[in-house]
């Protein structure tokens, strides 16, 4: 059964690909910040390709990611300052690992 569906795609990592997540009826444009539900928990990542309206006949839409809703200058915050925690960890890990060697 065919289905219309309002698709946007997102990252929440540079290297990663784009995931096509359904928008619903937010109001969203390339570069956009969003808070994403994932079966991991909560992602914060950014829209890379505008909503538009498709018509699925087999859905290819991750249907485990959601968009809930924009991302705020808080939401951006606290992702820089994990982001700053995870290069730090890898750093840490990265001399730990030299040194056993």
């Amino acid at each position: 059964m065919n289905s219309l569906s309002r698709i946007v795609g997102v990252r929440w990592r540079e290297a990663d690909p784009v995931i096509y997540v359904d928008a619903g009826d937010m109001e969203l444009n390339q570069g956009n910040y969003v808070v994403l539900h994932t079966e991991k928990g909560q992602e914060f990542g950014w829209v890379v390709r505008q909503p538009r309206n498709l018509v699925l006949a087999q859905p290819e839409v991750d249907s485990s990611a959601t968009v809930v809703r924009k991302g705020t200058a808080s939401d951006f915050g606290r992702w820089q300052q994990l982001k700053e925690t995870v290069d730090d960890a890898l750093k840490l890990a990265r001399s730990k690992a030299r040194e056993l060697q």
